[in-house]
């Protein structure tokens, strides 16, 4: 068994590395009427949606397609954030979780980069959407967003800092007094945000000063200590949790000229290392997504226009799915991003900014991909960000 290695502190003074890479439905969502809980959509057969973002300068805007059973999709509108993007061609945000969904599907959030801004829709049962409330950032270029239950927190990447807020039954968004954080000394390339599965910490990769920062996270929603962790690879990126705390980090940096994952597992606000580096099999791994249950977790190579699936043991390690050759290809000039998993996990959809297309993918039980159509969202090297589904 591979040894578990725990990693030092690190200074806060880092230097910085190279970076990598219309209308609305006026539709609310329906409460569970046994709990006054929204209820989750999407199941495992049924119909969803997937959203992506178009981050443009002239106006940020939404743009939404439905999800039919067999995983295809069909557009269903474009929907105004009422802020604006960066613009950009091809990963401008160079981050991830610049579009999310609330746990329960009911709720979408939205960064507007442009101008310091967040966006909140309300989500209907159909994926159509209905714009609730525009907050600010609280810092500069908004690039990441983490959701817990009623609690928000954004990653602003121009200020290095973050701010929470109380998210209400329909969307609104009040700042929290005393959420404000900045990001210790040294930041650069704040690139993701992403709480663990309990709630009581917040994670925040750094491309640029090669660190994972994790914050604890208080009853009353504040931040608490913060302790900053060396990355194992090169420039880390794209991350998510599992359910067992584990996290798994994508490093563009790593092994050139191919990226690297590496596994740590979360306990008490330290980081432990569990598999170090491994190939991501292509180049720049920059996004990455773990299955809801944890046990199986995808990487996107977007230099090498690939997706690496690995599975994920009980310890936290890491094994490719299939050898370490075993990569699903989304095509040349596709040049894949961000990532996002149905309701279920049945299917894998991936941003290709190069084309200008959302790529579907059935996951199967072993973990493997296999090619479920493509749905075109505007031109390529325009600009497009983010990736949310259900």
């Amino acid at each position: 068994m591979r040894a578990v290695t725990t990693l030092r502190l690190i200074p806060l003074a880092l230097a910085a590395t190279a970076a990598a890479c219309a209308s609305d439905a006026a539709t609310n969502p329906v409460a569970n009427p046994s709990t006054g809980v929204a209820a989750e959509r999407g199941g495992e057969t049924g119909d969803g949606a997937v959203y992506t973002m178009t981050n443009a300068t002239s106006g940020n805007a939404v743009v939404a397609f439905h999800r039919a059973a067999d995983g295809s999709l069909a557009p269903i509108a474009s929907y105004a954030t009422g802020g604006v993007g960066t613009g950009g061609t091809i990963d401008p945000l160079a981050s991830q979780y610049s579009l999310v969904l609330s746990d329960d599907h009911q709720l979408l959030f939205a960064v507007n980069a442009g101008s310091n801004s967040i966006t909140s829709f309300r989500v209907a049962a159909n994926g159509q959407l209905s714009r609730s409330r525009i907050a600010p950032s609280g810092g500069t270029t908004p690039v990441s967003v983490a959701v817990q239950d009623n609690l928000l927190y954004v990653l602003d990447a121009g200020s290095s800092s973050l701010a929470g807020y109380r998210i209400g039954s329909s969307g609104q968004l009040a700042a929290l007094p005393g959420s404000e954080a900045s990001l210790p000394t040294g930041a650069a390339g704040a690139a993701a945000i992403r709480f663990s599965r309990n709630g009581e910490q917040l994670v925040v990769t750094e491309r640029g000063a090669n660190r994972i920062d994790v914050f604890d996270v208080r009853p009353n929603g504040r931040l608490g200590e913060v302790l900053s962790f060396a990355s194992h690879g090169r420039a880390a990126f794209g991350f998510d949790v599992t359910p067992n705390n584990d996290v798994i980090v994508s490093e563009t940096g790593s092994n050139a000229p191919n990226g690297g994952v590496s596994s740590y597992r979360l306990g008490g606000g330290a980081l432990a290392l569990v598999t170090g580096s491994i190939t991501s099999g292509g180049a720049a791994a920059c996004w990455l997504l773990n299955t809801r249950d944890g046990k199986h977790s995808y990487v996107v190579n977007a230099g090498g226009a690939s997706i690496g699936a690995f599975a994920v043991n009980g310890n936290g390690s890491l094994a490719p799915i299939g050898g370490s050759g075993a990569l699903t290809s989304t095509g040349a000039g596709s040049t894949p991003l961000d990532p996002a998993f149905s309701a279920g996990d049945r299917f894998f959809y991936v941003l290709e900014a190069g084309s200008g297309n959302v790529a579907g993918f059935a996951v199967g039980s072993d973990g493997a991909l296999t090619p479920a159509g493509t749905a075109h969202v505007g031109a390529g090297a325009s600009g497009l960000q983010g990736l949310a589904a259900f």
